[in-house]
């Protein structure tokens, strides 16, 4: 294993970055594939915005 440079950004860092006012994790885990999962509450006057993008990105996820 060899360590690599960088910075790790979090679910939660990533949608703050996207410009949720408060991003707070509501459940973890899964099961039949759904396992590493992550519920996460959005907030704020973007949240519908993110929403979007995060079902975009799901989109093309399914579709690789």
């Amino acid at each position: 294993m060899m360590p690599l440079p960088g910075e790790v950004i979090t679910e939660v860092d990533a949608l703050t970055l996207l410009g949720a006012e408060d991003v707070f994790p509501i459940g973890a885990g899964g099961i039949e594939g759904g396992e590493g999962s992550v519920t996460l509450c959005v907030e704020g006057d973007k949240a519908e915005e993110i929403f979007e993008l995060v079902e975009k990105v799901k989109e093309k996820k399914d579709r690789n």
